[in-house]
């Protein structure tokens, strides 16, 4: 049996044709990812060849397939389904194999490169259980064709699509859009079900009932064209699975950008009986009732009271997909907070897919600053990463220990072999703080800077893992060809599609605009290097400023009362989405545990 599955894995050819059954996008070693789960528009994965062994690498959803896999995808199956019934590990005591199965191994393997001159010469040739025709609007050509394989003794079934080409016919999908099932009937119905599959629409035919579907199964509804229902009054029957109920919302979100709207209206499987069993759909229903000998008459009167129980859909505004994803998070206590009560407060806290920016002279101590937003967060449990680009993890640990222990002189090398104990102890302290920076510390060698490429994968990565807040410190250490402010529009927003994808807060650290002295430049939005693109996508600007020790009158963060502080520090709030306009914040650079400490809203200037 190994050297069975040995030939499946390694058959090159078979995994290119089941990755044109898929209606996967092939460009030389990279494709769309093959997963039904996987909406993927533009190629996020890579071809493998490990030793022969052909594989998919999605960097996207971070999955791997081999052809054993790809094929479970294109026939509906799971994997140990597609072992038992591939060739000669369908076998059963060792009979020889049947006609029918002998005729599955065909169909299965041949090559999507081969030419027949009709499609009655594909079906002659393949004799599939069931063809599906794909015809156009004027019922004149077909465009594409599905074929339905039942596997021998109801193990399931699998699918092969094949479509026309200049010289005849090929087993692989037409270019997209690929059509809808159907379409002839749709185009003069008023009324229309979508359900998941060619065998529903075919159900509700029996029934008399104008269904359609597209082509591939759940997840590929973006593949298709659905401006036939544009204005109609469209149910969608979902199948009784989470990939199913998946589906039909992305139907929903299709349907409700056609113009003009079509009127959704959304079946819930489980009003239709208790206890459904899984991927019960439209197919099984009119099966149903066919099995307690009703007539179509019938069987089309309880299509329609299910169908009248569908509940209205209307695809939201996305300005008030916004505000309910924002009032959702808020209730389900999505929060996320500085280490500086004052500011996190003048702010509203980072909001769930927020942009923040944080700039400062050399010397401000803006890294110190993001050390203290990491031990901060695990504190207070908010899951976290950062992408520290100037030091080794030892360095930024070292740091984290500095801060946490009050140790400052840890910094000190003539100081540290002195009480070199004392700091021995003292990373002990912070043993959990420490694995865990170094498990979600990102560091890089100063020889190899990172590209915007690699920030985006990394971001993207650990959003897929439940992060919450991510810094990337500093944004100018990214190595890039684009000048300044085209590299920062470019950053922001594909970060802020990842902040978007997974409700991140990310936090980018910058360096003000060159323009001689960094340390006298005022702090203005201007003057932050690539700032027209930060005041365009930003949520928050934070300017860290440097300034001489000096007292200045500061709004307690306790009792409001003013009272003269010692500064060293100033953070401005330049912008602030959420919050209540710009200001000051008076800060004090705490020498003994290198904290940046929040001393109040500064109320006036020097006294």
């Amino acid at each position: 049996m190994d050297t069975d599955l040995t030939s499946m894995t390694h058959d090159s050819r078979l995994f290119y044709s089941t990755l044109d059954r898929l209606g996967c996008q092939v460009r030389g070693k990279s494709c769309t990812c093959p997963s039904p789960e996987h909406d993927d528009s533009n190629p996020s994965a890579h071809i493998h060849d490990d030793d022969g062994h052909m594989r998919v690498f999605c960097e996207a959803c971070h999955r791997q397939f081999d052809t054993i896999d790809l094929l479970a995808f294109a026939d509906g199956t799971d994997q140990a389904e597609v072992i038992r019934n591939r060739g000669d590990l369908s076998r059963s005591n060792g009979e020889p194999l049947p006609n029918h199965s002998k005729r599955d191994k065909v169909a299965k393997n041949t090559a999507t490169d081969e030419i027949w001159p009709t499609l009655e010469a594909v079906l002659e040739s393949l004799r599939p259980d069931h063809v599906y025709r794909y015809w156009d609007d004027g019922r004149k050509s077909v465009k594409m064709a599905v074929m339905r394989y039942d596997a021998k003794g109801g193990r399931g079934k699998y699918f092969r699509q094949c479509s026309p080409t200049g010289t005849g016919w090929v087993l692989k999908a037409p270019p997209k859009p690929w059509p809808i099932l159907n379409l002839p009937s749709v185009s003069k119905s008023d009324e229309v079900v979508i359900v998941e599959g060619e065998g529903g629409v075919a159900a509700l035919h029996r029934a008399a009932v104008v269904a359609t579907t597209s082509p591939c199964g759940a997840g590929k509804a973006i593949n298709a064209d659905w401006s036939g229902l544009a204005g109609k009054k469209v149910f969608i029957w979902p199948d009784n699975d989470d990939a199913g109920l998946k589906h039909g919302e992305q139907l929903v979100d299709i349907l409700g950008k056609l113009s003009p709207a079509p009127r959704i209206y959304v079946v819930d499987p489980s009003t239709i009986a208790e206890d459904l069993p899984p991927k019960y759909d439209a197919a099984d229903f009119v099966s149903q009732c066919e099995a307690a000998g009703m007539d179509q008459e019938e069987i089309n009167a309880n299509v329609w009271t299910i169908l009248s129980q569908a509940k209205p859909r209307r695809r939201m505004h996305a300005g008030l997909v916004g505000i309910m994803e924002r009032i959702k998070d808020i209730r389900a206590g999505d929060t996320v907070s500085l280490p500086w009560p004052g500011i996190n407060k003048h702010i509203n806290g980072l909001a769930p897919r927020s942009l923040t920016i944080v700039c400062g002279s050399p010397g401000a101590s803006k890294s110190w600053g993001a050390i203290q937003c990491i031990r901060h967060w695990h504190h207070t449990g908010t899951r976290w990463a950062a992408s520290l680009l100037e030091d080794t993890i030892a360095e930024q640990i070292e740091r984290i220990a500095v801060q946490e222990n009050a140790m400052q002189w840890m910094t000190n090398d003539e100081q540290l072999s002195l009480r070199s104990e004392e700091a021995i102890n003292g990373m002990e302290r912070i043993s959990d703080l420490a694995h865990e920076a170094e498990e979600w510390i990102r560091t890089t060698d100063r020889k190899e800077p990172p590209t915007p490429e690699s920030i985006y994968k990394w971001a993207n990565e650990m959003g897929k893992k439940g992060v919450k807040a991510l810094i990337i410190d500093p944004l100018t250490m990214v190595r890039s060809k684009l000048d300044p402010w085209r590299l920062a529009e470019e950053v922001c927003d594909k970060l802020l599609d990842v902040a978007n994808e997974h409700k991140m807060r990310i936090i980018l650290v910058t360096h003000p605009r060159d323009s001689g002295d960094m340390a006298k430049m005022q702090p203005t939005m201007n003057g932050i290097a690539g700032g027209k693109a930060y005041q365009r996508f930003a949520h928050n600007i934070f300017w860290l400023e440097y300034m001489e020790e000096r007292t200045v009158n500061c709004v307690h963060p306790g009792d409001g009362v003013i009272e003269p502080m010692q500064l060293n520090r100033k953070m401005h709030v330049l912008k602030s989405r959420r919050g209540s306009g710009p200001a000051q914040f008076g800060m004090w650079f705490e020498k003994s545990d290198l904290t940046i400490r929040e001393r109040g809203a500064v109320a006036r200037e020097k006294i």
